[in-house]
C-alpha cells in the first residue's frame, strides 16, 4: 500500500507543473517512504545533448555532495565508468544499480573508487527520465556503504515512477512559469 500510495502521489507531482529543481525535492520525498537512500543528486538534462543544466542535491550531510557535484560530472563526461546516464538513456529499461552494472564488484567503477569510497557510500541506483524518446532528467541515489544494495522490488518501483516524473519534466523545462496554470 506505501508503494501505491507513493507512486500516485508522484504521479500527482510529475502533472503539477512544478519548477525541476522542486519537482525533483518533493519527488524525493515520496520516493524515500518506499526506496531508501542516504544522498541523491537529481538533474533535469538538456535532452539534446544530454547536459545537465542543474542539480537538486539530497543529503543527510549538508555540503558533502554538493562539494564534489563536479568531480562527479568530470566522471560522468570524460572517464570510462559503468552506467553511465548518457549510455543508460539508450538502454531498453531506464534504471540499473552499480552492483548489477558490474556483477557485484563495484570496486571496478571509477566513481566507486574516486568519489563513492571517500564520500562514505555503497550502493548506486541510477535512473533517466524519457519521454517522447528524449532524456529530460537523471537521479543517482546512494546509500552509506553499510547499508544494503538496492534490491530488484525497489528498482522496479523507480522504474515505474521514471514514467511520471519524465512526463512532468518538458512541462517544468519548456513552460516559462508565468505561462502555467
Amino acid at each position: 500500500m506505501k508503494g501505491i500510495a507513493a507512486e500516485a502521489a508522484i504521479a500527482s507531482l510529475s502533472a503539477s507543473g512544478l519548477p525541476a529543481l522542486e519537482l525533483f525535492a518533493r519527488v524525493g520525498e515520496c520516493l524515500r517512504r518506499v526506496v531508501a537512500y542516504d544522498a541523491g543528486c537529481w538533474k533535469p538534462t538538456d535532452p539534446e545533448t544530454l547536459l545537465f543544466t542543474g542539480f537538486a542535491i539530497e543529503d543527510s550531510e549538508p555540503g558533502r555532495l554538493t562539494s564534489v557535484r563536479w568531480r562527479f560530472v568530470e566522471n560522468e563526461l570524460l572517464e570510462p565508468d559503468f552506467a553511465k546516464f548518457r549510455e543508460l538513456a539508450r538502454r531498453r529499461r531506464p534504471v540499473t544499480t552499480l552492483h548489477e552494472e558490474t556483477h557485484g564488484e563495484p570496486e571496478r567503477s571509477a566513481r566507486y573508487r574516486k568519489i563513492h569510497r571517500e564520500l562514505g557510500f555503497g550502493a548506486e541506483l541510477r535512473a533517466v527520465f524519457r519521454s517522447g524518446g528524449a532524456c529530460w532528467g537523471s537521479v543517482a541515489l546512494v546509500r552509506d556503504r553499510h547499508e544494503p544494495n538496492f534490491n530488484p522490488d525497489e528498482v522496479a518501483f523507480v522504474e515505474r515512477v521514471c514514467d511520471h516524473v519524465a512526463l512532468g519534466l518538458p512541462v517544468c523545462l519548456l513552460v516559462p512559469r508565468r505561462h502555467r496554470p
